[in-house]
């Protein structure tokens, strides 16, 4: 996925790259046969803040479409000034249009309902609450290409404040209802996915193919901050151990057991206790 996204990153980029160059090209024969020096700097700037637009949607929207973080209203307006650059300079519809034809914004291995939340509070490592801001849908049309629509009603509504089970994975426990000392690395897994969740930009939760609530009424669902998996970051640190494996919910087993093995392997957190 990370080779795809800087695929087309780098593709979109390098397309305004090409793009001001011919601006700047252009504005150079426009200064030669024409002596109105001032108009010439007027349609320059015009076209080099076009070009700056389209520069910066690149790197905060485009870059994160294939990762479930992309906000819609950040994927139309990217899909928006690239389609203004190709009004701007129509020969490069050829160059750009493979691209923009096959953007697919959110990951669809799991499902078509994802939802945008904010973070309100934290029990654990692997147990937060969040509040619902928006969803959005995945679809296909005819032509097999992916489509993304906002949601009006969907498993959860806009305002809905909902406790997360993280899928996949276990935390040491507070044990703040047990009365009890927590057990080691407890307090280390908590300051670290609190401290992911506060920094993100953008918070992004989906169930998977299976149960979506557990015994406690807890929603069963995977955590995405700014396109990055929550479950996978604290694997990574040996903050958190795969646990709970029960098909189908396991369409990012064999990633998140990756980064388990590799935090095992070094004796990362709960596995430098043995």
């Amino acid at each position: 996925m990370t080779k795809c996204k800087n695929i087309y990153f780098c593709s979109i980029l390098l397309a305004a790259v090409i793009f001001l160059t011919s601006c700047t090209a252009e504005g150079e024969s426009y200064r030669k046969s024409n002596s109105n020096e001032e108009d010439a700097s007027e349609e320059k700037s015009a076209t080099e803040k076009i070009v700056e637009s389209a520069v910066n949607v690149a790197i905060d929207g485009i870059i994160s479409m294939y990762l479930p973080s992309a906000d819609i209203d950040n994927v139309e307006n990217a899909k928006g000034l690239v389609n203004e650059l190709l009004n701007y300079s129509p020969e490069m519809k050829d160059f750009i249009d493979p691209f923009l034809s096959s953007i697919q914004p959110l990951n669809t291995d799991i499902g078509t309902e994802y939802y945008n939340v904010s973070f309100s509070s934290i029990a654990d490592g692997d147990t937060q609450t969040f509040k619902v801001l928006s969803g959005y849908r995945i679809s296909s049309n005819d032509a097999g290409e992916n489509q993304i629509e906002k949601l009006n009603k969907g498993e959860l509504s806009v305002g809905d404040e909902i406790t997360i089970r993280s899928l996949l994975i276990d935390t040491p426990e507070m044990n703040l209802h047990k009365g009890k000392n927590p057990e080691p690395y407890a307090e280390a897994a908590l300051k670290f996915a609190e401290s992911e969740l506060k920094k993100a930009s953008s918070i992004v939760v989906a169930y998977d193919k299976g149960q979506r609530e557990d015994h406690y009424s807890r929603q069963l669902m995977y955590i995405w901050c700014d396109g990055e998996l929550l479950s996978k970051k604290l694997l990574e640190q040996g903050l958190a151990k795969i646990a709970y494996v029960t098909e189908p919910n396991t369409t990012y087993l064999n990633e998140l057991q990756l980064s388990e093995d590799r935090a095992i392997k070094n004796k990362l957190g709960i596995w430098s206790l043995n």
